[in-house]
């Protein structure tokens, strides 16, 4: 019986090892390949154009000249390394730099013309791409996605950009930018979700009318934009959805912080907020955060400090600032614009109002400022000294609710803390240890004191 129970399991255990043996094998994953600095540029893209869709191209250790790479042209977009049609991944081992050479500037002060070290276009727009642990330096523009889907940018170290850190157009998935450090004279990271070619069709594009996309933008760090119209460290325009966390961006005199600007309007099937800016720190130029035309956006937890404008909704809905702190603007803290700038919710920030040298006389420090309707700006509280505390120019029906200026001082020009310009139909209840001053020059606007809980 023993022998007979022995001889079953080692026909199972027979069995067992049979289907073992011929199971397919797993799929293999993507070649790699290496170059080298010692390569010519020539070589470098021989081996970019033998390798297949999903393979790898790691760059071994080195410093790389691309000096001599051509020009991007506004009329003929090309690259230092050109990757068309083609999934691929590139990566750096840990110590390679690419150098290139200085650009053509224009008339502004950034550049018009330059190398590019990496261009990605996929005419199909169905290719994946990734770039990983480079080191870029003095050129026009690190990094240039044109069409493509998904796409990641990680770990990069990009200096000393004449134009653009990084800049995507017409990407159709998701697209990952995260742990790089930027130094661009312009834009730190440009998303665009129009695609526009003049080598491939001269048109406009509306990619992302058929396709949604899901950016995150995580955890860089960014500096040096210039001091002219256009410098931004996040420009985020035409998009879907997505998450803005942990970014620092530091400027001496750009013009946007993060930029977001003409979301896509959202599906019935999608849920609230559908773009988050959270936990970013902005430091200089004169816009903080700006949020352009788009809606169903949170922004919560940020920091900004030593701007002109601290946050804005311009023509946004549905929006959520709340636990922002904003120290030592200028000119408007927080501030709502537009006839279709409605249902927005402002609460529980904290303004620092620095005025600018001539406040005492020019009457233009604001610590929120609205120009718009239907919104509730509730338990915000504004300190410092500058203008007025709460503007309320032509707004209607605007709701504020248990904010706190007690520790404001307005400029003695003005000595308002709430103050009604065109406005009407506002309701504004408050309590405050030195009372409510305020004037109105509206009509039925109402200020009362309340208790708040």
């Amino acid at each position: 019986m023993i022998l007979m129970k022995r001889a079953i399991e080692l026909a199972a255990l027979s069995t067992i090892l049979i289907f073992t043996i011929v199971l397919p094998p797993a799929a293999e994953a993507g070649a790699t390949w290496t170059v080298n600095a010692k390569m010519t540029l020539e070589g470098i893209q021989a081996v970019i154009d033998q390798a297949g869709d999903g393979d790898t191209v790691v760059f071994e250790k080195g410093a790389y000249d691309f000096s001599g790479a051509p020009f991007r042209q506004t009329t003929e977009y090309v690259g230092a390394l050109n990757i068309v049609d083609k999934s691929l991944v590139l990566e750096a081992q840990r110590g390679v730099i690419i150098k290139g050479a200085r650009s053509v500037l224009n008339g502004d002060g950034y550049g018009e013309s330059g190398i590019v070290a990496f261009h990605f276009k996929n005419v199909a727009r169905d290719k994946d791409v990734a770039v990983k642990g480079f080191s870029f330096k003095t050129m026009l523009e690190g990094i240039g996605v044109y069409g493509c889907r998904n796409v990641v940018v990680q770990n990069c170290i990009v200096d000393d950009m004449d134009r653009n850190g990084v800049g995507f157009e017409g990407v159709g998935g998701d697209l990952t930018v995260e742990n790089n450090q930027i130094g661009s004279w312009r834009v730190g990271i440009f998303a665009d979700w129009y695609y526009f070619d003049p080598t491939f069709s001269g048109q406009w594009d509306l990619y992302s009318q058929t396709l949604g996309t899901q950016l995150r933008i995580a955890d860089n760090v960014i500096t040096r934009m210039g001091e002219f119209p256009g410098s931004m460290g996040i420009y985020l325009n035409r998009f879907r959805a997505g998450q803005i966390t942990g970014n620092a961006v530091a400027s001496k005199g750009g013009e946007e912080g993060i930029y977001i600007a003409s979301m896509k309007p959202p599906d019935v099937t999608q849920t609230l907020p559908r773009c988050v800016v959270s936990g970013n720190t902005v430091q200089g130029g004169f816009y903080g955060i700006d949020v352009t035309s788009a809606s169903g956006v949170q922004v919560d937890n940020n920091t900004v400090s030593g701007t002109n404008w601290g946050i804005d909704l311009v023509y946004a809905s549905d929006c959520s600032v709340f636990g922002n702190t904003i120290s030592d603007v200028v000119a408007r803290g927080i501030f709502l614009y537009g006839d279709n700038c409605t249902r927005n919710q402002v609460t529980g920030n904290l303004i620092k109002v620095a005025g600018y040298p001539g406040w005492a006389t020019s009457g233009n420090s604001y610590g929120i400022t609205t120009s718009a309707h239907h919104n509730v700006y509730s338990r915000n509280t504004v300190t410092g000294t500058g203008s007025v505390a709460f503007y309320i120019y032509a707004g209607h029906d605007e709701v504020f609710e248990c904010n706190n200026a007690k520790n404001f001082k307005p400029a003695p020009t003005a000595a308002h803390y709430v103050f009604f310009t065109y406005a009407s139909n506002n309701r504004f209840s408050e309590t405050w240890a030195n009372g409510v001053c305020y004037l109105d020059f509206g009509t039925n606007n109402t200020v009362t004191t309340v208790a708040c809980r």
